[in-house]
């Protein structure tokens, strides 16, 4: 009997093909011509020539996703902790739905638009415009909701959630149009983009945030300014060096970046949607997004969604993402336990410092690898690497200390070493796996594909890391009489106490030996796939023959 929702059928047989509409099939047909033009000229031209330009105005626009992604997942929520209770903090947690649920509008965003002001454009001014208002209107307001709960967890969620509401149909669009704004040959480079401008905007409205809002940190700046900068340091006091006062306050924070997400939608505005063009793609007439045979039924998008999740690639895909996290879904524990031993919180401060610019130059270099039409070679790789050093994370742990601040420099080397490969390693599975998902996406409805994709990326991530929270917790013994007594009895020793973060370390190690061959498996079946198995096909005579079809 077969499944409804078979995963791995592996007949010889093709799948049944998916109805779609003429305007659809149009849409797919302009993909396919502009690819063979894109292919033409990938001998000419270098990348900053031919994409340059878009490649920082792409980043750009992430960055400024970046900020309020900083603000209301980061800054906001530790600023908010101090003073607040659990359940205070779970409600502000709420603010965050709309990137888990982006996928359910997702297919409005792509299919309503105006074409005289574009397909992308269209969402990404008023959702700039909108937050910009809404950065500038709590300004005064924000820090008075932090510092007094009780009054102040309603407004403050609501203010966040709209904001991270205006961010997620924003990425939406952004996400659909890095599918077009860079050439075919460079487009793995969107996934750079993406790191580079979301890392960067998230750690300055994260740790820049609150390092220079804190008067400790603020002092110690002061203190230690050379004798030629103290004019410059009087003037941005207001006349004298105010010790005991933060370099920046959160209002002048969010007012600073209300009139950068005003003062960005002119140029917004004035960037066209056009792919770059060569002579040669003018020549075959290649035509800008907004054309007539763009997709532009929300409904018939709906159906073209569905019609998605059931190829058999993607089914493949949706299991993939499902375990692929499990090996390492342990990760965010091991700071936690640190933290509980008493490893010092500025020391975990200055490391996100030290690996901001290295997760810089880890992006580009994991776009450089991650070109071409397969970039799951490198992810795998990466992915084996990032396994061995989340597990070399657990005798940092075992060997720290208990309830100890002192950490001695060969200590915390070895942390900032793992770190650093750790990092490594997880950029460019984060890099290699966008550009990915770039190339499967279909640009006619690219904001849903790729919402689609990245959706159930996270989903497999937030799934399995909340489960291991939750089982550490229900398998952590702090002290128990009874196995005491009974391990002195079988083992001879007694045990007073267990840490269920141990039990959950060995639990996902037993599965990476289960996982890995998986993933291997699915790797394998993804790089000799083509970019018609994973698109909706308009007849099965318009499908060329897979080299593979299991």
């Amino acid at each position: 009997m077969a499944l409804p929702f078979d995963f791995f059928d592996d007949d010889d047989k093709s799948p049944k093909p998916c109805p779609v509409s003429a305007r659809l099939k149009a849409a797919r047909e302009k993909t396919a011509r502009q690819s063979s033009v894109f292919d033409s000229t990938e001998q000419s031209g270098d990348f900053w020539r031919v994409d340059g330009y878009n490649a920082i105005f792409l980043t750009s626009l992430y960055f400024i996703q970046g900020i309020v992604q900083g603000l209301v997942t980061g800054s906001l929520p530790f600023l908010f902790k101090r003073a607040s209770s659990y359940s205070q903090v779970a409600t502000l947690s709420i603010a965050g739905y709309p990137f888990s649920t982006k996928l359910l509008w997702s297919p409005v965003v792509d299919g309503v638009f105006s074409k005289d002001v574009g397909r992308r454009k269209t969402w990404i001014i008023p959702t700039q415009i909108i937050t910009g208002f809404i950065l500038l209107w709590s300004s005064p307001h924000m820090m008075g909701w932090i510092e007094n709960p009780e009054t102040g967890t309603v407004p403050l969620t609501v203010t966040c959630f709209l904001m991270f509401l205006m961010s997620a149909t924003g990425d939406i669009a952004v996400d659909g149009w890095a599918l077009t704004m860079l050439s075919r040959k460079n487009r793995s480079y969107a996934s750079t983009c993406q790191t580079i401008g979301v890392n960067s905007g998230y750690f300055i409205s994260f740790t820049v945030l609150l390092a220079f809002s804190s008067a400790d940190f603020a002092d110690q700046v002061r203190s230690l300014t050379p004798t030629m900068m103290v004019p410059l340091l009087k003037w941005w006091d207001g006349g004298a060096v105010a010790f005991g006062q933060p370099l920046i306050s959160l209002s002048s924070y969010l007012r600073f970046f209300a009139f950068v997400y005003l003062f960005t939608v002119p140029f917004i505005f004035l960037q066209s949607e056009g792919s770059p063009k060569t002579s040669l793609e003018r020549d075959s007439d290649n035509q800008e997004e907004g054309d007539d045979d763009i997709v532009d039924d929300p409904v018939t998008i709906y159906k073209q969604l569905w019609s998605i999740i059931n190829l058999k690639a993607m089914k493949r895909l949706i299991a993939f993402l499902a375990v692929v996290k499990i090996p390492f879904a342990f990760q965010r524990a091991v700071v936690m336990q640190l933290l509980d031993r008493g490893f010092p919180e500025q020391y975990l401060a200055g490391l996100a410092l030290l690996q901001f610019p290295f997760e810089i130059i880890f992006a580009v270099l994991a776009g450089r690898w991650s070109r071409g039409d397969k970039p799951l070679g490198a992810w795998f790789n990466a992915y084996v690497w990032r396994i061995i050093f989340t597990f070399g994370m657990v005798p940092l742990v075992f060997f720290y200390p208990a309830h100890s601040s002192e950490v001695s420099m060969w200590y915390f080397g070895t942390v900032v070493a793992i770190s650093l490969f750790n990092s490594f390693a997880s950029c460019i599975v984060f890099t290699a796996g966008c550009s990915f998902y770039s190339r499967i996406a279909d640009p006619a409805v690219g904001g849903t594909y790729l919402t689609l994709v990245t959706t159930l990326d996270n989903l497999g991530g937030m799934a399995t890391a909340t489960a291991v929270l939750y089982l550490i917790d229900l398998l952590t013994i702090e002290s128990s009489e009874a196995l005491s007594s009974f391990t002195s009895h079988w083992l001879g020793a007694p045990i007073v106490s267990i840490n269920g973060f141990y039990i959950i370390v060995a639990l996902c190690a037993l599965l990476s030996f289960i996982v890995v061959p998986f993933i291997r498996n699915q790797v394998a079946f993804f790089n000799q796939t083509h970019d018609y198995d994973w698109q909706v096909k308009p007849a099965e005579k318009d499908r060329p023959t897979s080299s593979k079809e299991n």
